[in-house]
This record gives structure tokens, C-alpha cells and sequence, in this order.
């Protein structure tokens, strides 16, 4: 039974949770408010298959009155969410009613509320924060990663569709009741995508519901970045945004984990679906090799071309939901994703202080470097960045946003794996808000 005390403690919990930075704290905080009612608003904010269809604006006062909300404003509000998921309201009926019956919870817990239904996380609450706190409750969401790989010259090549790798953002796309959705690789919902859906609600009905898996890539990482992840500003460069398409299945076979289809029959759906006319949904550039000589030039080609680098994929396998090796990724560098653990401030007789102090920037709070720990618990140090990312890292640490963030690190890695020494040569490309 949902109940108001319970909701109150939850939303105290999330803003809780912004403020501190590791993220076992942000765990035990979660964990500590456990009720049918925490559980519910965790969906309505982070399940990847439960949408509502609209975003509200940020309201920066909801209510001049100081109101005491009650269980009946409770069953009013999920009421109105339930008929927002079914589609039962849409469009600017729903965001009034929903702004409407957010009111009498005040202007703090309305506004997380209003977070929630934007599904607005707190920094460093994504969706396995969710599912350990709360015993699992959200839908299965886990994707299909490639393993490293370093000599290509022992593989069959006939066994494998070779596709360029692009240093995007992961991009799964489903549509459910007709409705199309996107959210990144760990579930998080994405942003100004109206230019790629406008192609997609071209995909023939009778396929039902389905999902696409692929890459979102415009010009590099950081600006694809930009692009899609703030729902509160819409981009001038959402037109150019590409979807580059590379997997399919149904909707069904993707939240049961099914392996029903291989690779090459899921390819060829593809092929019939994904109309070449398309602007903004795009097919991966791939090809079929007869020798390894062949995938040496295509690896060479996408390299020079600025590429990052390619994806080798069995063509008798099935989509096996982790990080395995039947997708197999080559390239010259490695980039991951890292938790920042800790920083030190620059030294205040750098070049880079100097620079920053010269374009009216307070160079004295940019950050030396970066401390980022991986999967294995090795904890390395980063110090290659621009002046402008030293500045930016240093705001977020002198407001005690930075430490538990995810950032993405390029690096030299001599075997491929991240699970023996610390990073060779490594540099900070990106935050990645959509991970976080």
C-alpha cells in the first residue's frame, strides 16, 4: 500500500543522495527508505519500459501556499501517472493535470516529483544503484559488449560481419504501443532525438514492438554528449544527430533475454526495415570478409578516416546480453568507463593556471589531475586534459559534485584488458551524465 510518510522519506533520500559523493553512501541512503511506495516512484523514474510520454518544464515555484500533502493527494497523483502510461492522457492535457496535482505536495517535494517524472536521477542513482537497493525491481535491461582484441590474424574471417566502431553514444531504441523511446547503455533516457524518431515512425507497424541497437554519433564524443543528454535545452544540432543502426529484435525477446535469431538472420531484417532514404537512422558501416587481409584494409580505412576503431561479430551468434567474445573490438586505443575517486588542485605556477586566469577564468581552482578507479578496483591517475576540462572538473570538485561521477578515459593498454596494471597514457575525454 502506498502511503505519503513513505513517499516523503524517498524523495528526502534522493536529495539526500545528490549531496553526498560515494556512491556506497548514496546506496546505504536508498537502502535505509525501502517501502511499496520508494519502489514504485524508482520505476516511474528509471525502468526502462515504463514511459509516460511527456517531460515537464522546471518549475521554479510550484505553490506559494505551504500545504501538507495527504494520502488522497497520493492516489490522485498515481492515478495520473498510471493514465500517462497508458496513454490515456498525452501531450499538454497530461503535463497541466500532472503539474496540477503536484501542487499540494510544496515546492520541495514537487520538485523532485517533477524530477522523477523526467526521470532526473540524482548524480550517481542510475539504474544497478536502483536494483541493488530495492531488491531488483525494474525491468531487465543489459546489452551486448565486446571483448578487446589485439591480433586478428587467428580468425576465420568468413565467420565474422566486420562493422566500424564509433565513439558515440550507445543508443537503445524500443517501441512499445506504438510509442518509440531511447535510453543510453545503463537505461538513462535521452534527449533531443526528434529528427531520428521522425525516421523511425517510419518502420513498418506490423513489426510490433521491437528494439534497435546501435550508436547516437555527431562530430565527436563530447558533442554527441551535448546533444542528447539535458532534457532542459533543446539542441541546434539535433538535426545532425545519427542513429547508426546495428542490431534488432523484438521487444519481448529483449526484456526476456531470448536468443532466438543469429546475428546474420537479425542483419538481414535489418537491411529490410532501415530505409536507405533515411537521414538521421542510419546502418552501421560494415563488411563481409573473405580474408584477413581485407579487414586490415577496412581497419585501415576507418582509422584514416578518423575512426575509432572496428567490431568483429560472429555471424552465428546470438545476442547474448554481456560482454563477451563473439563481438570482438579493434582498435588503437582503449577508452572505458571509470568512477572518479578522488583529485588533487593544480599547482598555481602552471601554464594552464595562467591561460585560464588570462580568459577571465579562475585558474586556481582547475584540477592537476584525477583519480578513477575500474571494474578490478585498480585505482590510476589522470592528468592529461585541457585547460578548459581542468577548470570545468575543478567547479564540480569545489562544489562536491565531481568525486562518484563516471568519466570516460582514453588509454594504451598493452594485452587489451583492463584487469592487469594501471593506465598507460591516459586522458580524460568525457563525464558521461548518461551513465551516471
Amino acid at each position: 500500500m502506498l502511503n505519503i510518510t513513505d513517499l516523503k522519506k524517498f524523495i528526502e533520500a534522493l536529495d539526500s543522495a545528490e549531496k553526498v559523493n560515494g556512491r556506497n553512501d548514496k546506496l546505504a541512503l536508498l537502502k535505509s527508505v525501502k517501502s511499496e511506495t520508494a519502489i514504485y516512484f524508482s520505476k516511474v523514474m528509471m525502468d526502462p519500459y515504463i514511459t509516460l510520454g511527456v517531460h515537464l518544464s522546471k518549475v521554479d515555484n510550484l505553490s506559494s501556499i505551504d500545504y501538507e500533502p495527504t494520502n488522497d493527494h497520493l492516489e490522485l497523483l498515481v492515478q495520473t501517472i498510471e493514465n500517462c502510461i497508458a496513454r490515456q492522457l498525452t501531450g499538454n492535457s497530461a503535463r497541466f493535470r500532472l503539474l496540477e496535482v503536484i501542487k499540494p505536495f510544496g515546492n520541495f517535494y514537487g520538485k523532485w516529483l517533477v524530477r522523477i517524472i523526467n526521470r532526473d536521477a540524482p548524480n550517481g542513482v542510475g539504474y544497478s544503484t536502483i536494483q541493488q537497493a530495492f531488491d531488483n525491481p525494474l525491468g531487465s535491461f543489459s546489452l551486448q559488449l565486446a571483448e578487446p582484441i589485439k591480433n586478428i590474424k587467428s580468425i576465420d574471417p568468413k565467420k565474422y560481419i566486420v562493422e566500424e566502431k564509433i565513439d558515440g553514444i550507445r543508443g537503445i531504441f524500443f517501441r512499445q504501443n506504438n510509442v518509440w523511446s531511447a535510453l543510453s547503455r545503463n537505461g538513462k533516457p535521452l534527449y533531443n532525438l526528434d529528427f531520428v524518431l521522425k525516421d523511425l515512425e517510419h518502420i513498418p507497424q506490423y513489426l510490433g514492438d521491437i528494439v534497435l541497437d546501435g550508436e547516437l554519433f555527431y562530430k565527436d564524443l563530447n558533442t554527441s554528449l551535448s546533444i542528447t543528454k539535458s532534457s532542459k535545452t533543446a539542441s541546434n544540432l539535433s538535426n545532425k544527430l545519427v542513429f547508426y543502426v546495428f542490431d534488432f529484435m523484438t521487444l519481448p525477446e529483449w526484456i526476456n533475454q531470448l536468443k532466438l535469431y543469429t546475428l546474420a538472420e537479425r542483419k538481414a531484417k535489418l537491411c529490410e526495415i532501415i530505409n536507405p532514404r533515411f537521414k538521421n537512422v542510419q546502418l552501421i558501416k560494415s563488411i563481409r570478409p573473405n580474408s584477413i587481409e581485407q579487414i586490415e584494409d577496412f581497419y585501415e580505412m576507418i582509422i584514416d578516416n578518423g575512426g575509432e576503431g572496428i567490431v568483429l561479430k560472429e555471424l552465428s551468434s546470438y545476442y547474448n546480453f554481456v560482454r563477451d567474445s563473439t563481438w570482438l573490438k579493434l582498435k588503437p586505443e582503449e577508452t572505458a568507463e571509470f568512477e572518479i575517486v578522488g583529485a588533487t588542485l593544480c599547482n598555481p605556477n602552471k601554464e594552464y593556471v595562467k591561460q585560464l586566469n588570462s580568459k577571465g577564468l579562475n585558474g586556481s581552482i582547475a584540477l592537476e589531475s584525477i583519480k578513477v578507479k575500474g571494474e578490478n578496483g585498480v585505482i590510476s591517475s589522470v592528468s592529461k586534459m585541457s585547460s578548459l576540462d581542468r577548470f570545468k572538473l575543478g567547479q564540480l570538485y569545489q562544489q562536491s559534485k565531481l568525486i562518484g561521477r563516471t568519466a570516460t578515459i582514453k588509454f594504451f593498454s598493452n594485452n587489451g584488458s583492463l584487469d592487469s596494471d594501471k593506465l598507460r597514457f591516459a586522458s580524460f575525454v568525457a563525464l558521461r551524465d548518461d551513465l551516471d
